[in-house]
Order: structure tokens, then sequence, then C-alpha cells
């Protein structure tokens, strides 16, 4: 570290000539300056970290490269103020998670179910033989009740009618409430299918990871850019170098792929042509989504 710091220091005032030292151990460590603060804007980016780290655990998960993108990502939330938070920097989700579209619900039920029971090891201290009753309210628990001990708050069983086999609990009807802490029960998820759902204290994310032909369209584009672009890398080709690419594939979607994406892939490869030819060519072979397709690079004639 310390000699990445030196060269760092060095390249930076090379041609600026800023530095009044010769080396950046010889310097005062710099001073924080509290006016320039913004404790809003980082709780702010706090929260979309945390996000977007959830949503690219779901990626993972699923194994869903970045660049495939997708249609949705749901965030739900019932605080006003934080919901708006998230908005004013909503572009950085899209663009950090590719994905089409984020949309809000105040509740997590339009995409995942929750199910709740007791934390045997807490409650049974205090209930013990009364656990198999518990157990039972506490599965009947409406999602309302339980989205409220999952924010930390504490729902109350009124166990005052509660029967056993038909035969009121002395110790129950002793006592016909029970206080839950969030700590008293285990809360798991059940995703809706085209969904993958994962949470991190108070914050929930669900991700659409449903493709349509579009989005498999899209992320076909995008992997192929990055395959010239390697290939580019690995012939020591300059950036403004421009390039010729001829393709091979027999199947008729990466076809219809190309066609309809080829002005990006040549503005993003710097390519003039593009050809796409039926049959094997010379070039290297790269999976695209499952279908086996060859690359080849020639750098273009001058004359264009």
């Amino acid at each position: 570290a310390p000699f990445y710091t030196e060269q760092l220091y060095q390249a930076l005032h090379h041609n600026t000539q800023y530095k009044t030292v010769p080396s950046v151990h010889l310097t005062d460590f710099p001073q924080a300056d509290d006016t320039v603060m913004n404790p809003t804007l980082e709780k702010k980016m706090n929260q979309i970290q945390s996000i977007v780290s959830l949503a690219h655990a779901l990626r993972k998960k699923h194994q869903i490269k970045v660049r495939q993108p997708l249609a949705r990502l749901l965030i739900p939330i019932d605080n006003a103020a934080a919901k708006a938070q998230i908005i004013s920097l909503e572009a950085i989700i899209k663009a950090e998670v590719n994905v089409k579209q984020v949309i809000y619900r105040d509740d997590t039920t339009t995409v995942v179910t929750k199910n709740i029971k007791p934390n045997f090891r807490a409650l049974g201290k205090r209930y013990g033989a009364h656990m198999k009753i518990l157990t039972r309210v506490i599965a009947q628990l409406a999602q309302d009740d339980i989205q409220r001990l999952e924010r930390g708050q504490h729902v109350v069983l009124d166990l005052s009618n509660v029967m056993l086999e038909r035969t009121p609990s002395p110790a129950i009807s002793a006592m016909p409430e029970v206080m839950l802490t969030p700590e008293d029960v285990i809360i798991t998820t059940d995703s809706i299918p085209g969904w993958a759902v994962t949470s991190e204290r108070e914050i929930t994310v669900a991700l659409d990871i449903t493709l349509s032909d579009a989005l498999r369209q899209e992320g076909i584009a995008r992997e192929l850019v990055n395959r010239v672009q390697n290939l580019r890398k690995d012939q020591g080709l300059a950036v403004q170098d421009k390039i010729a690419i001829t393709l091979s594939s027999e199947n008729a979607f990466i076809h219809e792929t190309i066609r309809k994406y080829e002005t990006y892939i040549c503005h993003e490869t710097q390519a003039l042509t593009m050809r796409v030819v039926v049959g094997r060519t010379l070039g290297t072979t790269f999976d695209l989504d499952g279908y086996m397709t060859q690359i080849n690079i020639t750098p273009a004639l001058k004359n264009g």
C-alpha cells in the first residue's frame, strides 16, 4: 500500500507541479471540512447501496449476469419519507442493478408470502408446556402483524378464547394476553414464481427474474460487445482502431438479435462493418445465451 500510494502521488502531480514536498509520506494528513458534509445524502446513499447489494446477491444466486437486463425491481416500503429518498436516487439503482423499472408497494404481499413460527428457544423458557397453543396462534398471525414484528414492533396475542382439544388451558386462561417481540419469532419468506426476494433488516427487495425474448436479445448484444472488446484487447488494438466483425451462427435468434442491435454493437466496439455468415469461419467460439457463436475481428481498412 505505501508503494502504490507513492506511485499515485507522483503520477498525479507530475504534470500539475502541485506537490510541495517530494513524497506523499512527508505531507500532512488533510483536515476534514465539516461544512461540506451532507448527512442526509450519506443516509440516502447507504440505503441505495443496501438495495443494490441485495439485488446483486439475487442475481448471483440465480446466476444472472449484471449485463443481462431485467424488467423490474420491486421495493416494498410504507414510509413516505424513505420512499421519497429512494426515488430521488432511483436512476442509480436502475444503472447499478440493470433494470428497466423500479416499482414500489406499501407491503410485500404482492410478491412474497411471509411465514412465521415461534422461536422455541426464547418462548419455551417462558411458556414451556403451553407452546403447542402458542405455536398454533402464532402460525395464524396476519401479514400486517408479521410486518410489524419485522419493523421491530411488538404484537399482543389475545388468548382468552383459545381452546386446546376443547379444554381451556388454565395457565393461558390466567394470562389471556401474550406480548410477542421480534426475538420471539422466526420469519421466513416464500417468493411468488417469477420473482426472487431477499431481505436484510428493514429492507426487502424483489427482482423480476423472468426473461422475455426482448430482454434476452439485449443481454446477448451486451455480452457480444464484451466479447469483442476482449478480442480487441487480446490483439493489442488501440481504443481508436477501427475493426471489421464477422460472426458465424446457425441460430435464427442470434441472427435476429444482431440485426436488431447492429448499430449499438458497432458503435460500442469501434466496428465499421459487421457481417453475419452461416457455417464455420475463422474466429473464436463463444457461448451467447446457450448459442455457440464464432466471432472474428480484423483491423478495418483505412479507406473504410
